[in-house]
């Protein structure tokens, strides 16, 4: 309880002290200093694109979302003895979070295509188009927002009504606007934390260990798609000894044994069904 406890105090002091510095805007650009190096910029749609209006308070809103995350961290981390590798993956982040590096936060609309948001890697020096050097997170708010993709060709939406057959009729696509089978991403402050997670260098669907990003994400935040059962599970599953033990053959053996693979792709499934 002891490396809890001070995690938990640590997580509430970032959201406790984590205020505005300065904020800049401009007809193309906007930006938002906060302590601790973080800048928020051009998130003018965040959350939902073509759903702020004006759209001139975006950059507080994620920046509210970011500090929501961090009580939402300390809170989890209080109340759950999780594995000690889940707790030093966390102290990770922390450090991360509190260092002096600058991290980023930006936004777009329709570039990442099918995801909500792409952070960026801590072993490549060139990220992909449109995402700031490490630590950073771009979030593409036209897919939060559960809209066609803005940018569609003829291609794209022949492509589109291959995929979903008799259920779309061409004249129901039309770029940026509403998709009839997505729904907005439900918690946005989730999301947040999900994707500066990632700055650990832990990745999706690992073949060795059990997804920690999104049972982490699944356990300290309520999501609609997940029951209260489904979300105690994530926690009991960042809780299990054998499932993160050291030994790595005995570690997969358990994992495959009990099928826990599958159960986490349950969760995720559950979760991306909006």
């Amino acid at each position: 309880m002891f490396i809890s406890s001070i995690q938990a105090k640590d997580f509430r002091f970032l959201s406790e002290s984590l205020f505005d510095i300065y904020s800049t805007q401009g007809e193309e650009e906007s930006t938002l200093l906060l302590n601790y190096n973080f800048q928020i910029n051009k998130c003018e749609t965040y959350p939902y694109f073509r759903s702020i209006n004006p759209e001139t308070e975006g950059n507080f809103i994620l920046a509210k979302n970011l500090k929501a995350s961090f009580r939402k961290i300390s809170h989890c981390v209080e109340k759950n003895e999780f594995h000690p590798f889940v707790f030093n993956t966390l102290n990770e982040l922390y450090h991360i979070l509190q260092s002096d590096q600058i991290k980023t936060l930006t936004c777009n609309y329709g570039v990442t295509h099918s995801y909500f948001a792409v952070a960026s890697d801590p072993e490549t020096i060139q990220q992909r188009p449109g995402l700031p050097s490490h630590p950073s997170v771009l979030f593409d708010t036209n897919r939060m927002a559960g809209n066609f993709r803005v940018h569609m060709d003829e291609e794209d939406i022949k492509n589109t009504l291959l995929f979903f057959g008799a259920r779309l009729n061409r004249q129901d696509i039309i770029p940026g606007m509403p998709h009839p089978f997505r729904k907005r991403i439900g918690n946005p402050t989730s999301l947040v934390f999900h994707e500066m997670f990632h700055w650990t260098g832990h990745s999706h669907y690992p073949k060795d260990n059990l997804d920690i990003v999104y049972l982490t994400q699944f356990c300290c935040f309520s999501h609609s798609e997940h029951s209260s059962q489904q979300k105690e599970r994530a926690c009991e599953l960042l809780r299990d000894k054998s499932a993160w033990q050291k030994d790595l053959s005995q570690r997969k053996a358990y994992i495959k044994r009990n099928l826990l693979h599958k159960e986490v792709q349950s969760l995720i499934d559950a979760y991306h069904n909006q």
